[in-house]
């Protein structure tokens, strides 16, 4: 254990650079760097601004005690993924009109900022803004005092198993919302008026990306429903309250233990029946906003979800607003929706919302999961975004499908019968059903198409326009786009397309730098493959597609052991 002193001696005042640390206020440089069991100083000898990232080693900047005790302003800039991690003693002694700030220079300034896992001494006159760190404790700020908290994501706990019998004991979650719960029986909700969806006890905190806004006591325990039902459960969320969380999970996941650790939590063998929720986003049958969580062997079962606010987004049959990042994979296994009314405008789908990944598509992961029986419903013609099974998909699906869906677009675009916007691996997937009212880039399968792997799929949905200059409309795909050079294999669909430009019985509107192999659409449907090929001239069929003759008889493709599932 060793008392070092920022100096500068060394490379644009990197925490990382061992030539800036020193045994002694303004001496020579010892060539270290602090570890956990250091102390750290920062005085008027050292330099006024002290970058921190992962730099120059690429080692997590670390310390135990750190105090700041200048005389003069000091600017701690954080530059890459790390926070500043302190396991003792934090000190911030900075004076009016010498203020100790802290900023961020990166995209995602969550990660970044002090991380405290130890103990709040004296702090004074500190500017910083957004310090809401992904574990430690949350230091809030002003120009003249400094308030300690718990960090939302930092679960510092051992959970407790409890067991619930009965509406109160669920509701009741929410005072301890990271242990591990078992369900002992159904529970019917009918009379329940002051619902408040678990995991959304207190409002939301920004946690400095527009995309991600949770709430400080999010679900992060277990929860195992062992085959029960929690029934006749109904909510509508604050019209003044910025997410809605409507759900009977409003927000699961987010949570680190103190080591940094994600803590993955896990609602499995539930189901949620005869359900209605009304909000205007993070809204849906089971879970309202997840991240980094498993979902098993749930099911929803005659939702309502609702929302006639033309800003409606990120609503779903099973899921609303859901995320996958490194490191905090999201599982959901054997998860169905059947039977569901849903009305809304933006990122909508039957099954989710949306699903957003962090990196590789493996960071969000679906396997074996449908929906049956859905109808979904436009708000207005500004909406899209909007499919039988997820609106705007990012991640993986694997072996899942959408029957009998019915999609009224009210004369908006980016419609599908499985997805709406997809950038996503597919894999053995297939829908049916019809989409009404389109007016642009929709089709059986998706909407908008770009950054994709589509293999084993196929639609047997009817797409027709709105009859007002719609256009990109295809059995298959709306519109292909090349950007990220998708591909599409062993793909079919057989439902009748009508509109007015651009209309194909696969594809309506297709860009050059695609790849499509061993493809087929029902010649019943469309006498064009494809509606227009941009890049080059129009084509009615293309070499990589087959006129689709040998496949008369669409309940052929109803059978598991048809060769799209090969």
């Amino acid at each position: 254990m060793a008392t070092l002193y920022f100096i500068n001696g060394g490379f644009t005042d990197q925490w990382n650079d061992v030539n800036n640390w020193s045994l002694s206020s303004g001496g020579a440089s010892a060539s270290v760097r602090p570890t956990s069991s250091d102390d750290v100083i920062v005085d008027s000898n050292s330099p006024a601004t002290i970058r921190v990232g992962a730099t120059l080693g690429f080692t997590t900047p670390v310390c135990r005690n750190l105090t700041v005790d200048t005389g003069f302003a000091v600017n701690f800039i954080f530059t890459q993924f790390y926070a500043l991690r302190i396991y003792g003693t934090l000190n911030l002694l900075g004076t009016i009109g010498n203020e100790i700030t802290l900023a961020y220079n990166y995209t995602y300034p969550t990660y970044r900022n002090f991380l405290l896992f130890g103990t709040c001494g004296t702090v004074t006159h500190v500017n910083a803004t957004k310090i809401n760190s992904f574990g430690g404790k949350r230091i809030i700020f002003n120009a003249s005092t400094c308030t300690i908290d718990t960090c939302p994501f930092w679960i510092d706990h051992t959970p407790t198993t409890r067991h619930i019998t009965n509406a109160t004991e669920l509701q009741a979650i929410n005072d301890n919302p990271h242990d591990d719960y078992i369900l002992d029986n159904d529970i019917d909700m009918t009379g329940v008026n002051t619902w408040v969806p678990i995991g959304s006890k207190t409002l939301g905190i920004d946690i400095g990306s527009s995309a991600l806004y949770v709430l400080q006591d999010s679900f992060t325990g277990t929860f195992n429903g062992q085959g029960h039902t929690i029934s006749n459960l109904t909510y509508s969320a604050p019209s003044n309250r910025g997410y809605s969380y409507a759900a009977l999970f409003g927000a699961v996941g987010s949570g680190l233990n103190p080591d940094g650790a994600f803590i993955r939590p896990t609602i499995e063998n539930l189901t949620v029946r005869n359900c209605n929720f009304t909000g205007n986003n993070s809204c849906a049958g089971m879970v309202g906003f997840l991240i980094s969580a498993e979902m098993l062997n749930c099911h929803v079962i005659n939702a309502t979800i609702f929302s006639n606010s033309t800003n409606a987004f990120s609503m779903g049959g099973f899921g609303g607003d859901c995320y996958g990042w490194t490191n905090m994979q999201t599982i959901i296994n054997n998860c169905d929706v059947d039977t569901l009314n849903l009305t809304s405008n933006s990122s909508v789908g039957g099954f989710l919302g949306d699903s957003f990944c962090q990196s590789a598509s493996s960071n969000f992961s679906i396997f074996q999961c449908y929906v049956n029986n859905a109808h979904i419903t436009g708000v207005d013609d500004n909406g899209g975004d909007v499919g039988g099974f997820i609106g705007d998909c990012e991640g993986t699906v694997v072996k899942c499908y959408v029957n009998n869906v019915v999609m009224d677009c009210k004369g908006a675009g980016n419609w599908g019968g499985g997805f709406g916007l997809l950038e996503a691996s597919i894999t053995n997937f297939y829908c049916n059903g019809s989409i009404v009212n389109a007016n642009y880039e929709s089709g059986g399968f998706a909407g908008y198409v770009d950054d994709s792997t589509i293999l084993n799929c196929y639609a047997d949905v009817n797409v027709s326009g709105d009859g007002l200059s719609d256009n990109d409309l295809g059995g298959f795909i709306g519109r292909l786009e090349s950007f990220m050079s998708p591909t599409v294999t062993n793909c079919y669909s057989t439902g009748i397309v009508s509109g007015q430009t651009n209309i194909g019985g696969f594809i309506g509107l297709m860009s050059t730098g695609t790849t499509l192999t061993n493809c087929s659409w029902f010649t019943g449907s469309n006498a064009n493959a494809i509606g227009s090929y941009q890049g080059g001239s129009s084509k009615a069929t293309l070499a990589e597609i087959s006129a689709g003759t040998d496949e008369p008889d669409n309940t052929q493709f109803y059978k598991t052991d048809h060769p799209v599932y090969a």
